[in-house]
């Protein structure tokens, strides 16, 4: 049985409760806030809006419209896709990939091993909702839609104890390509921008507009309206506030362009709360961008576990295999003199990628060019590459010696255990490329009840008001703890559906 076809006469709190054996929903939707003053007429009158094209925004609009409800779905720029566009792994619990693999997983298993990996609450009834849908409601769902997803096979400490990510096919069309061709053209107004939220008598009613591509400006009224804007990363000023440990660290964009925290910031203002907004996923896996105009951006490194990480001292400080965890990243800025290098050899070309490439990033960036730049290097010999990158050789020479006796399998490692293993590093000339903690993700936001509704610091939903995506934190608003996790797209797509789903039966039903 499909995704779509298992909603039908079912609410999610139904199919949650199915897993649970219990109903964990809040039914109460009262609350109260300042009326708007008389209103003009709307520029469109529609059932459902929703707010952002991404990931979360496009599987709301798509299931809200299965519900039989009008949907108009409103993005600030010209292209779909949001962050989505950068995003390639889901994680799946139990899926027929892992089974056909031999892996043995569940979503009890997920559930157990959750606060492990991403220092989250196993109690959270967002994360056994999350873990009891995340395969029949987003894996059966895509493959629906045409999409394939391959199994990657690999434990990595950020998706747990066993293997759980999976990736989307190269085979077929990008997942957000895909979920804009089952709407139609009249489903969309693009490069519109959301300026606001109107509420009248306790209830959200629509939204305020600026479209720059026709000048038109105004509102649209709606019976109920589904946030799906992303973080709020790009906001320096509230990330200033939500970490003030960070403040003078220098750290690099890697969260998408439009992630400026307006949607949160509106949802504010009607009387929404947030949680675990502190829950900012640093990563350690790129550099610096040396281009004009990307002054700050980050560019990822592929392969950051093909060698070791030192620091200012010469001396590893991390399991290099957790590159994909917020953990390196957080200790790093901890640290006293926030220095890092990625050591490698020559057997494996240095691959700069640019996962967040704008229009204006024509030419490609290469290993030269970050040597010209003065955050990577490469000499013959490991003198003089300690040498060219600031730090002692003799502690440099004797950190690599010691990596390589165990990548050569003569002794154990300090650093990596079981079998991760790691690539030693013999082959001249040698390598060096400085590493930037960097803003890539928001594990916290919005917070929502388990069918979407956003709640108001009572704990009760705000009428006519839903949020998915990461401007939820993903998913619920405390999804994770202090560590975050890989594979988030899943539970994206599972918070977009939710609340798509709700808001269209709330729309019908409202007619």
């Amino acid at each position: 049985m499909q995704g779509s076809e298992r909603l039908r006469g079912c609410g999610w709190a139904c199919i949650y409760s199915a897993f649970l054996g219990c109903a964990a929903v809040d039914e109460d939707t009262g609350t109260s806030f300042d009326d708007t003053a008389a209103l003009e007429a709307p520029l469109a009158i529609t059932d459902v809006v929703v707010v952002g094209g991404g990931a979360a925004g496009l599987s709301a609009a798509l299931i809200a419209r299965e519900t039989g409800a009008d949907v108009l779905l409103l993005e600030m720029s010209d292209e779909l896709g949001g962050a989505a566009r950068y995003a390639q792994t889901l994680l799946f619990s139990g899926s027929p990939q892992q089974v056909e693999a031999g892996v043995e997983d569940s979503p009890e298993a997920l559930i157990e091993d959750w606060p492990s990996f991403t220092g989250g609450d196993a109690g959270n009834p967002w994360l056994e909702q999350y873990a009891a849908l995340n395969v029949a409601e987003v894996m059966d769902w895509l493959e629906s839609l045409g999409l394939g997803l391959e199994f990657l096979g690999e434990t990595l400490f950020a998706s747990g104890s066993v293997p759980r990510l999976h990736q989307l096919s190269t085979s077929t069309a990008p997942l957000t390509e895909v979920l804009a061709s089952h709407l139609d053209a009249h489903d969309f107004r693009m490069q519109t921008e959301v300026t606001g939220l109107i509420a009248q008598d306790g209830r959200v009613i629509g939204v305020q507009i600026a479209s720059e591509k026709n000048g038109d400006s105004g509102w649209v009224e709606a019976k109920t309206v589904v946030m799906a804007t992303g973080s709020f990363l790009r906001d320096h000023e509230r990330f200033r506030e939500v970490r003030p440990d960070l403040v003078g660290i220098e750290l690099l964009n890697a969260s998408a362009p439009m992630t400026d925290g307006a949607g949160l910031t509106m949802i504010e203002g009607v009387g929404g709360t947030t949680k675990n907004l502190a829950a900012v996923g640093l990563y350690l896996h790129g550099t610096l961008d040396p281009r004009k105009g990307s002054e700050g951006e980050e560019l990822a490194i592929d392969g950051l576990n093909d060698g070791i990480w030192i620091n200012g001292e010469a001396q590893r400080f991390f399991n290099e295999s957790e590159f994909n965890s917020f953990r390196p990243a957080e200790t790093v800025v901890s640290s006293v003199d926030g220095v890092v290098w990625l050591v490698v050899d020559n057997r494996e070309p240095t691959v700069v990628v640019d996962p967040m490439k704008e229009d204006h990033e024509t030419e490609e960036v290469f290993l030269s060019d970050l040597v010209a730049a003065g955050v990577a290097a490469e000499a013959a010999t490991l003198e003089e590459l300690a040498t060219a990158i600031s730090v002692n050789p003799t502690t440099f020479e004797s950190t690599v010696d010691d990596y390589n006796l165990f990548a050569n399998g003569e002794k154990a490692d300090e650093w990596r255990t079981g079998l991760e293993s790691g690539e030693s590093i013999e082959h001249s000339p040698f390598r060096a490329v400085r590493l930037f903690p960097s803003t890539s993700k928001a594990f916290g936001g919005v917070a929502v009840d388990l069918d979407g509704r956003v709640v108001d610091s009572d704990g009760l939903a705000i009428p006519g008001l839903f949020a998915a995506g990461e401007l939820t934190g993903m998913a619920g608003g405390s999804l994770v703890g202090s560590l975050g996790f890989a594979g988030s797209l899943s539970a994206v797509l599972l918070s977009g559906k939710i609340a798509g789903h709700t808001a269209g039966l709330e729309a019908i039903n409202a007619r």
